[in-house]
């Protein structure tokens, strides 16, 4: 052992001139010259690369798409949200997709007839990859959903009432002798003591206003009522 024989290790000399190397860890051979090497085994799985850090510990450098110590777990790239709105995101091994709804298309689902959105005040729903239809929200109408419908089109307010059209909605501005949301209410003025009848006179409520009528025993236009 006087020659310090063995590099890494403790020399122990024999009864035969010969001796023994006692190695210290980490090492091993006869002469304990051949360091240890944990990746030496393969241990990382799925082509991941084995980094040693000493003789008996390593760690795995994971390819793409997997993590853990033995890169056992597969990494949900859809976390990230990918894909486009109203598109769904399909985790797949080491990678995703993206599965378009009907109109849109791409790696993102990013293009299609929908996208923008053509519709001024609606959804859009795409045909196809090129065409598309509007579902329009209340109140509007025409390819785009762009036009408001025309509530008074349909007549909705009675007789010489003026119809006013509004969002989704629509106003009766009613003529004297007439109320009610369609303007289709009689007013009876003789209930409301502000007719110019004469008191010699009767009010007769009509339809949409009035007459005066002068009482037996005398005449007039019933506001101005003579006695006879």
């Amino acid at each position: 052992c006087a020659s310090s024989p063995c590099n890494n290790g403790n020399c122990t000399p024999n009864s035969t001139n010969t001796f023994y190397c006692k190695c210290n860890d980490g090492w091993y051979g006869d002469a304990c010259e051949i360091e240890k090497n944990p990746c030496s085994s393969q241990p990382c799985p799925r082509n991941a690369t084995c980094y040693k850090q000493s003789t008996s510990h390593y760690v795995c450098l994971c390819p793409n798409g997997y993590f853990g110590r033995q890169c056992e777990q597969d990494i949900d790239e859809c976390v990230s949200s990918p894909c486009t709105e109203n598109s769904t995101c399909v985790d797949a091994v080491g990678l995703y997709y993206c599965k378009c709804p009907e109109g849109y298309y791409g790696e993102s689902c990013e293009k299609g007839a929908c996208n923008p959105n053509p519709c001024t005040y609606g959804q859009c729903i795409g045909i196809g990859a090129a065409d598309y239809r509007c579902k329009c929200a209340a109140g509007w109408t025409g390819k785009k959903c762009n036009i408001s419908i025309n509530e008074c089109a349909s007549n909705p307010c009675h007789l010489n009432a003026t119809c006013v059209d509004m969002h989704e909605a629509y106003f009766c501005s009613c003529p004297n002798g007439w109320y009610g949301e369609s303007c289709n209410k009689d007013i009876n003025e003789c209930n409301s003591n502000r007719f110019p009848c004469s008191s010699n006179a009767k009010c007769l409520n009509v339809i949409g206003s009035y007459r005066c009528v002068c009482k037996e025993g005398y005449y007039g236009d019933g506001i101005k009522c003579r006695g006879e």
